[in-house]
């Protein structure tokens, strides 16, 4: 009996419960239409080690394509990633076939094996990254079967395994770009011009623009097609919200786009401010084209940043005496210093002079004004030299291309009209912007 006994102890391991890996799949939601260029996350993977630790060390996918043929090479990797951590990376195979059919498989080899506890959930991603190769093509994978799970225990599959199919691939990309990028703080109707060139080959019925809120009172100027300007009241519509551009075209095409807008720029100064955008066709469903984000060159061409483009420095009278004969001046001396290389217009307004008395000198006492300002010492030289009112009239500015840096003199002259009174407590305020040019 002691040695039945000892039989029997010998026997107890092999009596042990089985070692399986329990998996749970289910697809991420498929799409009509997925866009070149994308990664495309095809499905989720739940893993739990049923009565010991796994060691998880691959994945084998199958590819699936409803429309027969190659799916030539819009495939160019397969991520599997760890969605318990953060999207750790596990494992990409990035030497795909080029001539991949419905049926191929790709397999995913984990760096570093995926070692998990008995009962511990983790959860994996299988992501696709789409190439350019062609559009038109249906896409997709599956697991089909519980040995495409590479561990070292039985895999058990707890639910049927899904396929995902997209069922297209589009190619819908577009460069975008907006000029100004810098501009001056609290400047009323900034012009500006955005810019959306297409890389792709798909075409685009709707251009969506997303305005910071910093940016204010929205207007739509013109559109422009092609080489040629779209009407906004015939085979193109503009509708306006706070904060969104949506620019809609009776037909779509591949052509470059240029929408000029105007915004109010904020009072106070804003660092590099995105102005995303995307695009939207009957044929490709929605992509994203924030800065043509697969071209480097093209980074924060669509950021704008507000700032104060010019300071003044020094301000001196250089005649504060004039006679009240209705031709004699006051002349002022500024020095103006420009924070930023920038073209554009500069702008200039003043109040009406008021004493101490309250009596007023106005602006418009002299047509079409009292005040001018230049940047030439010969006030008789009528180029770059314009007349000042109390707004900052469009009509009037000194077109100027600064260097970060420079400096400039500015001559204000105002001419006291006859009558006015004899005072020597006269005073008004003024403000200088600079308004960029697109």
């Amino acid at each position: 009996m002691r040695h039945l006994w000892a039989i029997l102890l010998l026997l107890m391991p092999v009596l042990a419960f089985s070692q399986n890996l329990t998996v749970v799949v289910s697809i991420n939601g498929s799409t009509q239409f997925i866009n070149s260029r994308d990664n495309l996350t095809v499905f989720n993977i739940t893993v739990i080690p049923q009565n010991s630790i796994a060691n998880v060390t691959g994945l084998n996918i199958t590819i699936n394509s409803a429309a027969a043929g190659s799916v030539s090479a819009n495939i160019s990797k397969v991520h599997v990633l760890n969605s318990s951590i953060n999207g750790l990376l596990l494992g990409t195979n990035s030497s795909i076939n080029p001539n991949l059919t419905s049926g191929s498989q790709i397999f995913v080899n984990f760096s570093t094996p995926l070692i998990l506890n008995n009962g511990q959930r983790t959860g994996l991603f299988v992501v696709f990254e789409l190439s350019r190769a062609t559009r038109g093509v249906t896409i997709g994978g599956n697991l089909t079967g519980g040995g495409d799970i590479v561990s070292n225990l039985t895999t058990v599959l707890n639910v049927s395994l899904p396929n995902f199919t997209v069922s297209n691939i589009r190619d819908l990309h577009y460069n975008t770009s907006i000029s100004p990028r810098i501009v001056d703080t609290s400047v009323d109707n900034q012009t500006f011009i955005y810019t959306l060139t297409p890389t792709g080959t798909d075409n685009a019925s709707t251009v969506l623009i997303n305005i910071p809120s910093f940016f204010t009172n929205l207007s739509v100027i013109s559109v422009t097609r092609g080489s040629s300007a779209a009407n906004l009241t015939s085979g193109v519509a503009n509708t306006l919200t706070s904060s969104l551009i949506n620019v809609t075209f009776d037909t779509a095409s591949n052509e470059r786009v240029e929408v000029y807008f105007k915004a109010n720029t904020s009072s106070s100064t804003v660092s590099s401010l995105a102005f995303n955008s995307s695009v939207y066709s009957v044929e490709s469903g929605l992509a994203n084209v924030i800065n043509a984000s697969t071209d480097a060159i093209f980074y924060n061409l669509t950021n704008v940043t507000t700032m104060n483009i010019i300071n003044l420095t020094t301000v001196s009278i250089s005649k504060g005496v004039a006679v009240l004969n209705g031709s004699d001046y006051w002349e002022f001396n500024f020095t103006a210093h420009f924070n930023e290389t920038v073209t554009g217009t500069l702008h200039f307004k003043m109040t009406n002079w008021t004493d101490n008395n309250n009596n007023t000198i106005t602006l418009a006492s002299c047509t079409p004004s009292c005040a001018t300002i230049r940047q030439n010492t010969n006030a008789s030289v009528n180029t770059s030299k314009i007349n000042i009112t109390n707004n900052f009239d469009p009509n009037y500015g000194l077109g100027m291309s600064p260097a970060r840096g420079n400096l400039t003199t500015l001559f204000l002259r105002m001419i006291v009209p006859a009558g006015s009174a004899v005072s020597q407590s006269w005073f008004a305020t003024y403000v200088l912007l600079f308004r960029a040019t697109p």
